[in-house]
């Protein structure tokens, strides 16, 4: 009712007190009478039953129709969308299935309208919501955009209530208050983009392809590097009591930062070296080898531009590629490492310093693995004398 196309729906009932009265709606502010939430369908067979339905298909026993239904994820509107589809053209539901990873853009286009949903398609439906957001909260509309690069899942305040250099206005308008943040999370929920749980967010596995695709469809620089800043900054150091407990939570984000349709976009060389380091340490905690080599060698790269090659940081940095290297057999390269990190830090702190004796150790480690015993204990000893 506080947006420009609304209305008070209280008018339009009859005087009489006799019957009921049914009211669909996307907005949740609706409270009196009595409620009937919809939620996505958690049957597959009821899934299977939309699809078959709307496509005019045999389903039964097709792993194909089954795999098509478990990426829509019960969502009926995404599911009879999709029958429209494929009721009109030959494609397998493996081939509605590839268009709609890999061609969202073009399917979300030319998709055919359901009769029954007057002009409107699945897509169109979240513009005009969505819309309605940017009107009436722009920081509303730009987070819900941000959460393009994150999961859709187990959103918390605490993993956006972070500051950020060289913030965009909109989110220094959000990190006024934790009611102010609160404010644009009720927007978006009203307008349904936006499931509320106790002390948690999430949005529908379709929405957030619509998110990524369409929302998202040119890239967001600056909206990804703060959605990077957030997963790094709750990251914890493995030296922190239950780190394992937040890292945990915060991996699925993590991961969603590697999504393939964005990493051809990103220019790396605005990013803050810390955020790249802590998110490569989290990487290699999962054995996400490749991805945290990648991003160790980009916050390498940042440190030294910034800070020079025997800045602390940087040589933590080589340290800990030293360590990755490891972890993978790749010995001559972690002892290559190592002895850089050695030299830097020898240079920098002293040969008896704290930090000078942890690559001093992991070259005993290294020896070790390697059978050369005699330089193993030399490097043990040193750093236990020291």
């Amino acid at each position: 009712m506080d947006s420009s196309p609304g209305y008070d729906i209280r008018a339009y009932f009859p005087h009489q007190a006799h019957g009921s009265i049914l009211i669909t709606t996307r907005s949740p502010r609706l409270l009196f009478a009595k409620q009937l939430p919809l939620k996505k369908l958690e049957d597959v067979e009821q899934s299977l039953a939309i699809l078959a339905a709307r496509s005019g298909r045999r389903v039964d026993g097709d792993a194909s129709a089954r795999r098509l239904v478990l990426r829509l994820d019960g969502l009926p509107l995404a599911l009879a969308t999709a029958g429209a589809y494929l009721n009109q053209s030959a494609d397998s539901f493996d081939n509605y299935l590839e268009l709609y990873n890999n061609s969202w853009s073009d399917l979300s286009q030319y998709s055919y309208g359901l009769v029954d949903y007057e002009e409107r398609t699945l897509y169109s439906t979240w513009n005009v919501s969505f819309q309605q957001v940017r009107d009436q909260d722009y920081a509303a509309a730009e987070l819900l955009k941000l959460m393009a690069y994150l999961d859709n899942q187990d959103l918390w305040y605490e993993l956006f209530n972070k500051d950020v250099s060289n913030a965009p206005e909109w989110w220094i308008e959000l990190q006024k208050s934790r009611v102010r943040f609160n404010r644009a999370i009720a927007i978006l929920h009203n307008y349904s983009l936006l499931e509320v749980n106790a002390a948690q967010y999430g949005i529908h596995t379709c929405e957030h392809d619509w998110t990524l695709e369409y929302l998202s469809r040119g890239f967001d620089q600056e909206g990804y590097q703060v959605a990077m800043h957030c997963v790094a900054a709750n990251i914890s150091w493995d030296s922190e009591a239950e780190y394992w407990v937040r890292n945990r939570r915060v991996l699925p984000h993590a991961r969603r930062l590697e999504h393939i349709r964005v990493k051809a976009a990103i220019d790396w060389s605005g990013f803050e070296p810390e955020d790249l380091a802590r998110v490569a340490y989290l990487y290699q905690q999962n054995k996400m080898n490749a991805e945290a080599e990648k991003m160790y060698r980009r916050a390498l790269d940042g440190y030294e531009k910034a800070w020079g090659p025997d800045y602390t940081s940087t040589l933590n940095t080589v340290n800990n590629l030293g360590n990755l290297y490891k972890d993978q057999g790749k010995l001559v390269e972690a002892e290559e490492m190592y002895r850089r990190a050695l030299d830097g830090k020898e240079k920098a702190w002293g040969p008896d310093h704290t930090s000078t004796l942890d690559p001093v150790n992991n070259l005993g480690l290294l020896y070790a693995d390697q059978g050369k015993l005699v330089e193993a204990e030399e490097m043990y000893r040193r750093a236990l004398d020291g």
